[in-house]
């Protein structure tokens, strides 16, 4: 096919920016990892070793489930849990407007570019056009719904952020509200944002991988059909690959969001 079908193809098939992650029970199975790494990386105590080896992160489970019992294993979780719904949500309610003004545009481009064809009775010329507004007009959805998802990110950021100082803060009898009136009052509303341009670059990161992934395995996989099985393994053999390059940045943005002056922060 010519290089504007390639694209339209390529486009299609592309998983949306804002598509929204339905809950899991691994959720509940991977959350206390999330809780052992910001210990290891937040933690003053100095008791616990910084390596990620398998074995230091099990030893870190089993002390803070002795230590704690089984909330400690989910401190902050509540929080957690509350950014990925408000996260969804305004991703969902994005796509689904985003789908709306793609819906009533498309006819009058595609109606104008029939009039255009039929005008200049030059069929193949007209369809060449066609499938290169096809092709632009995706690529703007596109990129549109990529943009929408940033700027979720960014209002939804503080939520994560409060999740993130929840686990640090233990004993805190403070609610969720009042801690984050306090942060407010004392150091600003930027400290809402604390590690925020990190959290974004390793967003980055992921979706150009995956992009590049992507492109490859089309490249690979061009004149011979793969199946959608082996491109699911491809992408998660890919993905292992990628968490290797995107955890120093993510690590970074952990321990930016628990740096504050107040008591038990970096």
């Amino acid at each position: 096919g010519s290089p504007a079908q390639s694209s339209i193809s390529s486009l299609r098939l592309r998983p949306s920016p804002l598509a929204v992650s339905y809950p899991s029970p691994m959720m509940l199975l991977n959350y206390p990892l999330v809780v052992t790494n910001v210990e290891m990386l937040c933690n003053q105590g100095g008791s616990r070793s910084k390596s990620s080896s398998l074995a230091v992160i099990i030893s870190a489970l089993r002390q803070t489930y002795q230590l704690e019992g089984l909330p400690g294993l989910y401190k902050g979780g509540h929080l957690y849990l509350l950014h990925q719904a408000i996260r969804d949500l305004l991703r969902f309610m994005s796509d689904r407007c985003i789908g709306l003004v793609e819906s009533r545009c498309r006819p009058s481009t595609a109606s104008g570019l029939q009039e255009g064809t039929q005008q200049e009775r030059v069929v193949v010329a007209g369809d060449a056009a066609e499938e290169e507004e096809d092709s632009s007009s995706l690529r703007r959805l596109f990129l549109s719904r990529l943009a929408t998802k940033y700027c979720i990110d960014c209002i939804c950021y503080p939520v994560l952020l409060a999740s993130t100082r929840a686990i640090v803060l233990r004993g805190d009898q403070e609610s969720s509200w009042e801690r984050v009136r306090l942060w407010c009052r004392e150091e600003g509303l930027l400290t809402l944002f604390g590690g925020l341009a990190a959290s974004l670059l390793s967003t980055a990161l992921e979706e150009a991988f995956d992009f590049l992934l992507a492109s490859c395995i089309d490249r690979c996989a061009e004149g011979s059909k793969v199946d959608m099985t082996d491109r699911l393994v491809l992408k998660a053999c890919g993905g292992s690959v990628v968490s290797l390059f995107t955890a120093p940045v993510n690590y970074v943005g952990v321990i930016q969001r628990c740096q504050s002056p107040f008591p038990g922060f970096l």
